[in-house]
């Protein structure tokens, strides 16, 4: 059921599968405001009367973005100038390259909360991640035993998602095959499911490799999503459960 008096920061249908944590008033965010929730250090920003949360940490070398001036929408980061947009979370100007997390905001009264993936929604708890074991040499048959490779290929994953910002990403498994990994209780969008296939792409063109990728559940997991990524000489699985 959805909470009364509640609606979604940035204008949307609110998410019920979120976990959502009062930040501040909304008589308080006047400029870009600093939050900190559950020991995650967030900046908050009121742009044309809708509420947008971001991580606070620059990725070029950590900078407090809530100590920065926001003008149109775009926060500049005080220590090296590295803009962003608050909306999006992109980057519009170096030497950032990276962009930051955007989070969903919602307004209930006169208080903004901001919601994260609720990992254990429907009784299931987040799982614990896995260490990647790998081999020194690339093969571009068995591309994931390569530290390098899926080095690139978890940062490259690493892209805000259209309704949650960055998603945790947590690695269940790994073979010279194949990873998968745990995204949480989470919708994806047609614009997440194209950047990742056009990650696939560009990995492959500079790898020559031929990795894919499905998305699935799992009744471990109940609600959550875990990305698979696959060469091509992953096994095709036909058991009615996987276990991690």
């Amino acid at each position: 059921m959805s909470k009364p008096n509640a609606k979604n920061g940035n204008g949307a249908a609110t998410n019920p599968s979120m976990r959502w944590i009062r930040v501040a008033a909304t008589r308080d965010v006047k400029g870009p405001l600093c939050v900190e929730v559950e020991g995650k250090k967030l900046a908050l920003f009121k742009v044309l009367e809708k509420y947008y949360a971001i991580d606070n940490t620059c990725p070029h070398a950590g900078g407090p973005l809530c100590e920065g001036e926001m003008e149109n929408g775009v926060i500049t980061c005080p220590w090296h100038g590295s803009q962003f947009k608050v909306v999006t979370g992109e980057v519009i100007h170096g030497p950032a390259s990276t962009p930051v997390a955007v989070y969903p905001t919602e307004v209930r009264g006169d208080e903004v909360f901001v919601g994260f993936p609720d990992a254990a929604a429907g009784g299931s708890a987040a799982p614990k991640p896995v260490t990647f074991k790998f081999k020194p040499a690339f093969d571009a048959a068995h591309p994931f035993a390569h530290e390098p490779f899926v080095t690139e290929l978890t940062e490259g994953l690493g892209f805000p998602f259209k309704l949650y910002g960055k998603l945790p990403l947590i690695p269940i498994a790994q073979s010279a095959d194949e990873v998968d990994l745990y995204l949480g209780e989470v919708h994806l969008t047609e614009v997440d499911l194209k950047q990742i296939s056009s990650l696939m792409l560009t990995m492959n063109s500079s790898h020559g490799t031929d990795i894919t990728f499905c998305v699935f559940q799992t009744s471990q997991f109940p609600g959550a999503l875990i990305l698979n990524v696959r060469g091509p000489k992953a096994p095709m699985s036909l058991e009615s459960d996987i276990r991690y």
